[in-house]
């Protein structure tokens, strides 16, 4: 029923030992945390780089374009049912748990696993969503999830080339002077290696870059992408020779049209 509901959470991990944890503490000193938690926001709105993101614990439920977050309850903002649009166009509806948002290259993207109607997460379902392929969501009554301790958003998030499916794995040479800043570019994503751990030809000799000490390896789900990333990151393609070659070609363009 409706009561059994509000104390779902109490069966998520945690969530018994917050509660235990609450009512151990002194009557006054309880009051003021809740006074503290009333003065949170179920959602909240930032503007970066001129763009403007939503940001909320999970997803927005009975979405309709036009609603406003105003218009949405505590539940829509916590549980949701989706219908979600294929890049090829066709529509699937899915019952997720959202577990984090990021955002890239001006979308943001939602993960989430599959769940059954116990909210039990399917065994490999987890997903990454564009939330503006979102087309409806509605809210799931009777049913909660809880986000996995070793959760991570920082496991999901995509360099601007990786979305997609993998088409080659590209290896880059870095210049040795900036291989610090470089690892921070790379959020992680992709191998390090010595420059004699692959049989790949050497980088190209053009002075700048004549001096490397690792080359980089890394999936790659789009050539143009990845070109255009490795000149905006001063780093050279070295295998396969097609991200090679766009990365030429990109280059020849910038230097034509100046």
């Amino acid at each position: 029923g409706v009561e059994a509901e509000k104390f779902a959470w109490l069966e998520c991990e945690g969530g018994q030992f917050t509660w235990d944890a609450y009512c151990a503490l002194p009557e006054e000193t309880g009051k003021k945390l809740f006074r503290y938690l009333e003065t949170f926001e179920l959602c909240d709105k930032i503007r970066v780089n001129n763009r403007t993101f939503l940001l909320s614990h999970a997803g927005l439920g009975d979405y309709a374009p036009g609603k406003t977050l105003a218009d949405c309850t505590a539940d829509d903002l916590l549980w949701g049912r989706m219908d979600y649009e294929r890049v090829d166009g066709t529509t699937l509806q899915r019952q997720v748990a959202p577990y984090g948002f990021f955002g890239l290259r001006g979308h943001l993207y939602m993960v989430a696993p599959t769940v059954d109607e116990n909210g039990v997460a399917v065994e490999g379902s987890t997903h990454t969503y564009r939330i503006d392929r979102v087309k409806r969501v509605s809210k799931v009554t009777g049913t909660s999830f809880c986000v996995p301790e070793d959760f991570d958003i920082r496991d999901w998030r995509k360099l601007p080339f990786q979305l997609g499916p993998v088409l080659c794995e590209g290896v880059f040479a870095v210049p040795a002077q900036a291989i610090r800043e470089f690892s921070q570019a790379t959020q992680g994503k992709g191998t390090f290696l010595e420059p004699g751990a692959t049989p790949h030809a050497a980088p190209p000799s053009d002075g700048e870059h004549s001096s490397v000490s690792l080359l980089w390896q890394v999936e790659i789900s789009g050539i143009e992408d990845a070109a255009s990333w490795a000149i905006a990151e001063d780093i050279v393609p070295i295998s396969p020779q097609e991200l090679v070659a766009a990365w030429r070609s990109q280059l020849e363009g910038v230097v034509a049209y100046g």
